[in-house]
């Protein structure tokens, strides 16, 4: 079997950290999709940590878009840090960043209320680069 850890906690008031550690696949996705709907019926904004997540599949991801669409429909946001490898090929093949899954390497230092503003700033530096 495969190592899967996930781990929860409030970590702003209004906000919730989710971490992963191991993969996300089909074996794990309703545990990931259990702690999306508890942050989602709390009205959490949702920082996900995937520093320590070595691979997602399609069965994930798509828990992924329907969690960030929830949210956004409780004016609630999802944030994904700590993307690396595989996990940031895929999100960046699927374009996930455009879609409004907002995808950045640290771990935010700020309440949700100014995430949109760092991350402003992040494609900022990105689009210097290219």
């Amino acid at each position: 079997m495969v190592h899967f850890e996930l781990s929860e906690k409030d970590i702003w008031p209004g906000c919730r950290e989710i971490e992963i550690e191991g993969e996300l696949d089909l074996a794990v996705r309703e545990r990931l999709r259990a702690a999306f709907e508890r942050a989602v019926a709390e009205r959490h904004h949702v920082l996900l940590d995937l520093s320590g997540c070595d691979f997602i599949d399609a069965s994930a991801l798509a828990v992924l878009v329907q969690t960030h669409q929830s949210l956004s429909e409780h004016g609630r946001q999802l944030l994904v840090y700590g993307v690396k490898g595989q996990v940031r090929r895929l999100l960046s093949l699927t374009a996930m960043a455009e879609t409004g899954l907002l995808v950045t390497a640290a771990a935010p230092s700020a309440p949700p209320v100014l995430w949109r503003d760092r991350l402003r700033d992040e494609k900022r530096r990105q689009s210097a680069y290219a």
